[in-house]
């Protein structure tokens, strides 16, 4: 209702009910007419009564008076509210199932599919009066997915009505499947660099990466988030999206291109442009920046595959992480896809799901040995141990569900 009325269609409600008795179709009445109340419902608002002829539906079992009197509260209460009440029903519901000439004073609706489509069949096989016909469920309307019903209206208003209430509308806004509101832009957008286009906004996966596109590429942005994390754009006829700071709107900004082009001289070193696969021999933290104070961003692992665009001189690698740029130790790493961690390889942990604490300070590293220390554990304070090695290590998971390493003879539980 938000969107149509701001492009300037004439509203009508329909409303689809199961109640049994005539006080909850009272409420839902005074529901429907406070929840429409602030908009400009020129056409008429419908009830339509459905589900009694299943034998396990709620309101099975009752009489034809019972439902008519059902529709007929429900009329009066949007007749008394000023709107144009109507009935909405199926052929077979017309003739049977109400008292149709007991409805009082509303259009009447009807549904029936001839065997001829309309327009060679060119009015409803139902004979009493009827206001609408609907005639087929599987008619095509541009902009609109799949089937669609397709009524002929035998009336129409040439001005439109008025709000009843003098509140403003609520402003409509757009929500994809993954519960992100999108607010609604029209405008081209090309990537600073590249950026990864995906099904739904989640970077935690690879799997739903549809595309990667550079500067220079131009796709269409139609809604971005209020938080300006993701942006909506089309592709290839549907929504897609991609992460708003990776684009801009300036089509001839190449500037971060070029810098890309060149060895990088930044304030984490010196950094020789390469252009390879990498994978940790063990288990490697990603940083915000070449620092091990830096904030970790995420956990690479043996097996797992990131793409490495930069060597740096001190020690650092820049890689690419769910399409941001991020560092880890080189010599945590390799480009050997084939390599097995000796740690991995010979060393069996028992699993176990206990707390730990230190007998007096422990480090917490990346790998057992040699690995990036990430923290280090006072006593008193505790950690999930998960596995206890045969190499004198523990396995450890901390509370964001990094995975970190203690020598076992310094850690206790008690």
């Amino acid at each position: 209702m938000q969107q149509a009325q701001k492009a300037g269609l004439k509203l009508g409600v329909y409303f689809y009910s199961t109640v049994i008795t005539e006080t909850e179709v009272l409420q839902e009445a005074e529901f429907v007419c406070n929840l429409i109340s602030r908009y400009k419902i020129t056409y008429p608002v419908t009830f339509d009564y459905e589900g009694y002829n299943t034998s396990n539906n709620r309101n099975s079992g009752l009489s034809k008076e019972e439902r008519t009197n059902i529709a007929n509260v429900f009329i009066n209460y949007v007749d008394k509210k000023r709107y144009v009440p109507c009935f909405y029903g199926s052929k077979n519901a017309y003739e049977n199932d109400f008292i149709i000439n007991s409805l009082e004073s509303c259009k009447l609706w009807v549904s029936q599919y001839p065997d001829i489509p309309y327009p060679e069949t060119k009015k409803s096989s139902y004979t009493g009066e009827h206001h609408i016909w609907q005639h087929t469920s599987s008619g095509k309307v541009s902009g609109i997915k799949g089937s669609v019903d397709v009524n002929i209206a035998y009336f129409q208003y040439e001005n439109e009505a008025s709000e009843k209430s003098s509140l403003e509308p609520e402003q409509a806004t757009l929500k994809s499947n993954e519960g992100i509101y999108f607010d609604e832009v029209y405008e081209e957008v090309t990537p600073k660099i590249k950026v990864n286009i995906r099904s739904s906004p989640n970077i935690n996966t690879d799997d739903n990466i549809l595309d990667t596109i550079f500067n220079g590429d131009i796709v269409l942005r139609t809604g971005k988030s209020s938080s300006s994390q993701w942006s909506r754009i089309e592709y290839e006829g549907k929504n897609a999206y991609l992460i708003s700071k990776y684009v801009t709107t300036d089509l001839g900004d190449t500037s971060q291109v070029d810098a890309e082009k060149n060895i990088q001289l930044s304030e984490d070193g010196l950094y020789e442009i390469v252009n390879d696969n990498i994978t940790a021999k063990d288990v490697a933290i990603l940083r915000k920046s070449a620092t091990v104070e830096s904030e970790n961003v995420g956990t690479l692992k043996n097996g797992t595959t990131l793409k490495r665009i930069g060597l740096g001189s001190n020690g650092w690698s820049k890689v690419l992480y769910n399409d941001q740029y991020v560092y880890v130790s080189t010599n945590l790493i390799t480009t050997d896809m084939s390599y097995t961690s000796t740690e991995v390889e010979d060393v069996i942990y028992q699993d176990v799901n206990e707390q730990v604490t230190t007998k007096d300070t422990t480090n917490l590293r990346t790998s057992p040995k040699d690995g990036d220390i990430v923290m280090t554990l006072e006593n008193g304070e505790y950690i999930k141990r998960i596995g206890i090695g045969t190499n004198n290590w523990s396995k450890l998971e901390s509370s964001d569900g990094t995975i970190l390493y203690g020598q076992t003879n310094l850690l206790t539980t008690d």
